[in-house]
């Protein structure tokens, strides 16, 4: 009888205590909450008012939690086996935890406000309110759970609901302040720039606009209304996109040519040496790839200045699906004339370098790819390309010995200087990094890097007609 009143007065003093104006989580009695390895109520596994900075900022992070509060709940089921209250209420809280896991946090994320979690909150609200009735009744006849301690349980689950609500409203606010915030980044840029009459500062533009921190003037920023003629009109005028866009330009008029007179006059050593159609067709696609990747390359620096954020990220993965495509195209040229009467080998491997170019033009549309903080993936990802043709090197070495084969693709060697040197440059964004301001409108990396690229092209495709020459006496080899 002493000990039943002791834990009776210890109940109560419990309730009491946590009945306070702090909106606590541990506000259970012991009836619901003994279950549980501490004093905490079974709603602290869910931490609604935790998850809902989680919700907000990490998806992922939510996710893992809801998951290790499953694993909790089940090990305390296991433990509590014997009673068949336990398990109930151990098994009703995985359901609850389970509903919340498969919320869409992605899309809940970008809801403004979260309808979604404010929904999925009356339902554990009424959930709550069966498990705490059945409880109570259950317990009436021990007299420790009185309606009095429900309601206030239910009151108190109110003030926490209304609590993550008003949470959940604030940081709708906060996402909305952020997109108002780069709305009138984008105003002032618009402004600054007088619509596109005149160049702002690197400081003036949109953070995502912002790409190479050592450039810090000379930047376009013009707003598309109803035609993009302004936009390309500006290709022709002076800024800091002026060299890249015309480089490339005109190596893209250049491979045209190239690939005209090559169907009209072929290369001297491309006549005296029978050419098949699938040699052609090689030949045929390096010029296109090359094609494609210039005028995508310029298409990308003349957009590079519109003020559309849309359209800015779409001509910023075109040009890395031309990139891939010109990296496929050169390897498949050395891959197939490499391993010319080996056709087996030689159709595998192009099934395996084709396959990554099929990746190389998915990627780029792709929102992980894309950011600024990516940058080095990016270059990671196309330099993973290229080394995709050491695989057919070292066939073409185990078939011909190494020296065979370094003499066979000697002719490669000036492009691959090109496309390396070129490479570092960009990648290290020297000079501008060294003297930032004095190389925004000529001689910045990405100038050098495209010089490069355009020399290498020519240079490849002169290895090309050498190796298609030379290809069957290596094979003989």
């Amino acid at each position: 009888m002493n000990q039943d009143a002791d834990s009776k007065r210890r109940n109560s003093q419990s309730w009491q205590s946590s009945h306070s104006s702090n909106p606590s989580l541990s506000f259970l009695p012991t009836e619901i909450a003994s279950h549980l390895p501490t004093t905490s109520s079974a709603l602290d596994y869910l931490d609604l008012h935790g998850t809902v900075e989680a919700v907000w900022s990490a998806g992922e992070r939510l996710q893992r939690g809801f998951y290790e509060m499953e694993d909790r709940v089940r090990q305390l089921i296991d433990t509590n086996a014997t009673s068949k209250r336990s398990l109930e209420m151990g098994r009703e809280l995985l359901r609850m935890i389970s509903e919340l896991r498969s919320m869409d946090t992605e899309k809940l994320h970008r809801q403004l406000p979260s309808v979604h979690l404010q929904v999925q909150m009356e339902a554990v609200s009424e959930r709550l309110k069966s498990v705490i009735a059945a409880s109570a009744s259950a317990s009436a006849s021990t007299s420790t759970f009185t309606a009095e301690q429900a309601a206030v349980v239910l009151e108190k689950w109110d003030e926490i609901r209304r609590l993550v609500e008003a949470e959940v409203h604030t940081k709708a606010q906060m996402v909305e302040h952020g997109f108002d915030s780069a709305r009138t980044a984008i105003e002032w840029a618009l402004a600054r720039a007088q619509n596109g009459a005149r160049l702002i500062q690197f400081s003036e533009l949109p953070d995502a606009w912002k790409n190479n921190e050592h450039i810090l003037t000379g930047y376009r920023f013009i707003p598309i209304h109803n035609n993009k003629s302004e936009l390309f009109r500006s290709a022709f005028t002076w800024h800091n996109e002026t060299v890249n866009v015309q480089t490339h330009l005109w190596a893209a008029v250049g491979v045209a040519l190239l690939f005209a007179y090559h169907i009209a006059a072929p290369h001297p050593a491309w006549v005296a040496h029978d050419s098949t159609w699938s040699d052609n067709l090689v030949m045929m696609g390096f010029l296109l790839a090359a094609l494609k990747c210039l005028v995508f390359s310029s298409l990308w620096h003349i957009h590079a200045g519109c003020a559309d954020k849309r359209i800015f990220e779409h001509y910023a993965c075109v040009d890395y699906v031309g990139i891939s495509s010109l990296i496929t195209a050169s390897v498949t040229g050395v891959t197939y004339y490499g391993l010319y009467c080996d056709d087996v080998t030689r159709n595998t491997l192009l099934t395996f370098i084709i396959s990554n170019a099929i990746a190389g033009s998915y990627l780029p549309f792709t929102e992980s790819f894309n950011r600024k903080e990516s940058r080095g993936y990016r270059i990671g990802f196309f330099v993973y390309m290229a080394i995709c043709g050491a695989a057919p090197i070292l066939a073409m070495v185990h078939y011909h010995s190494l020296a065979n084969t370094l003499s066979f693709l000697a002719p490669l060697i000036p492009s691959l200087l090109f496309y390396v040197v070129g490479l570092v440059v960009y990648a290290l964004q020297i000079p501008e990094c060294l003297a930032p301001g004095r190389f925004d409108f000529a001689f910045a990396s990405h100038n050098a890097w495209h010089i490069a690229v355009a020399a290498a092209i020519f240079l490849h495709y002169r290895a090309i007609v050498s190796m298609h020459a030379s290809r069957y006496l290596f094979a003989s080899s």
